[in-house]
């Protein structure tokens, strides 16, 4: 139990060092989510070349990136941990939630049924071949466990069992609960904008947020699933979707695109799913932040933002091409005729009761969100999201209200994070009295939610595009005004 442990906190560290060797010292989350998409491709890269997963090979792979974390996050480590302070009350209830649901998804009471017979058991079969089993997804029968999605969180898995010598599922499902600890981080960054001293507002909505969704988590068994990596993606982006647009050619235009990139691309890598989401926080980026961005001509901009995002899901497309995994059985086209049979589970998913009335109210006030300008992006992405769900109900062959039933309330865990965080701020910003309230990504003095992008004088954090005379700090211009 005590090196299954040791091994679980290693790999996490590793994740996140390989991620800092990346991004410079990024945050947290975003480091894990840069870490983790890192070892999705060079666990691929090992594949395509023959080379069998174990302990070896997974650590001679990731070592350069390991050290090279270490180094690039040393240098401001002291001013990271002196100027990053855990939060309020607020997060620490929030903590409190997904420590509860850690006990529960390591008890295995709240384990997700597709980590039975879809996630899991592909990552079992891939931990025994050392490598991708094509053998096992190409089988006619396993069409269930869905054989042609992305590989992430499988490869996760058995890179977990390889680094622990065993499959032990206890330690396997704590990937869910450790994804919603980290969405902590970028809730607080969208929140940092409180006055000082006005801790119950901000703090209430941080508890809202991960507070909700640790319990319908529970309720709803999404231990185990990747469903909640999707939800940590789209919050991340939350700060920067929400926050002002920084001034042309400024490190902070630079750093915003280079963070929504990467949840982008882990989104991709975790589901299906995943690469609408992607495409979505892509297209949202690059349209409200033209201005934003300096003299980058559009083609070069779509172009890197998407590379992270091509890199990821390139090799995992050419293969269910080359092996027809890609192919959905009970997909077919768009019938308006499944409306009478969708829309009423629709509207029983949205009152499940796992969801305790949240999920039919952060719904219903999307239209609210949608014309309010801080709230407008991250309310966009998410509704673009959720409605592109129900358009795929209406392409099923058979089936579509036991479709609905089964599906939609886990899937809104997507979306209706965002959306809860999406009041908070605009209750946050009623209580700062001025509607251009700091930016998550400046320093708040004294903030009760200081912004986990605040780093030392001396901050690494700078992106792969930026030239060598570029200064670290943000742009000193005049704030620029909201977005319309």
């Amino acid at each position: 139990m005590l090196l299954a442990a040791l091994a679980f906190v290693l790999l996490a560290t590793a994740l996140v060092l390989a991620g800092w060797s990346l991004l410079g010292r990024a945050p947290l989350h975003l480091a894990f989510q840069a870490g983790a998409a890192l070892l999705l491709v060079l666990m691929t890269a090992l594949d395509l070349a023959a080379i069998p997963w174990s302990r070896a090979s997974l650590a001679w792979t990731l070592l350069p990136f390991v050290v090279g974390g270490v180094w690039r996050g040393w240098r401001g480590w002291r001013g990271w941990r002196q100027r990053v302070s855990l939060g309020g009350w607020g997060t620490g209830v929030a903590l409190l939630a997904v420590l509860v649901f850690a006990f529960v998804a390591f008890r295995l009471w709240s384990t997700n049924p597709d980590f039975l017979y879809h996630w899991g058991i592909k990552g079992e079969r891939f931990y025994l071949a050392g490598g991708l089993d094509t053998d096992y997804l190409t089988r006619p029968w396993n069409h269930h466990a869905h054989p042609g999605y992305p590989h992430l969180l499988p490869m996760l898995f058995a890179a977990t069992a390889i680094a622990q010598g065993g499959w032990y599922e206890p330690w396997l499902l704590l990937w869910s609960p450790l994804a919603l600890a980290l969405a902590i981080l970028p809730c607080r960054a969208a929140l940092a904008c409180a006055p000082s001293g006005r801790k119950l507002l901000p703090g209430s909505a941080m508890v809202l947020v991960v507070g909700a969704t640790a319990l319908f988590s529970i309720a709803h068994s999404l231990a185990g699933g990747p469903d909640l990596f999707l939800t940590l993606a789209l919050l991340t982006a939350a700060p920067v979707l929400t926050r002002r647009s920084p001034q042309p050619g400024s490190m902070d235009g630079h750093r915003d695109g280079l963070t929504v990139a990467v949840a982008a691309a882990f989104a991709a890598g975790s589901k299906t799913e995943g690469v609408v989401l992607a495409g979505l926080l892509l297209l949202a980026f690059g349209i409200r932040s033209r201005p934003s961005l300096g003299s980058w001509k559009p083609w070069r901009r779509w172009a890197v933002l998407a590379l992270p995002v091509v890199v990821v899901t390139g090799p995992w497309l050419f293969q269910g091409w080359r092996l027809g995994l890609l192919e959905e059985p009970n997909r077919g086209p768009f019938q308006w005729a499944h409306a009478a049979v969708i829309l009423p589970e629709l509207g029983r998913a949205l009152l499940d009761p796992h969801w305790h009335g949240i999920a039919v109210v952060a719904v219903a006030s999307l239209p609210l969100l949608l014309i309010q300008g801080r709230t407008r992006w991250l309310a966009a992405v998410a509704g673009t999201l959720l409605l592109f769900y129900v358009g795929t109900y209406f392409t099923a062959r058979v089936g579509a209200d036991f479709w609905v039933r089964s599906s939609f309330p886990r899937i809104l865990v997507h979306g209706v994070p965002a959306l809860l965080l999406g009041w908070g701020i605009l209750a946050v910003q009623v209580l700062a009295g001025d509607a251009a309230f700091p930016s998550p990504l400046d320093e708040v003095e004294e903030s009760d939610f200081p912004s986990p992008l605040e780093a030392a004088e001396d901050s690494a954090f700078p992106s792969p595009l930026d030239s060598p005379e570029a200064s670290p700090l943000p742009s000193e211009g005049p704030p620029a005004d909201l977005p319309p």
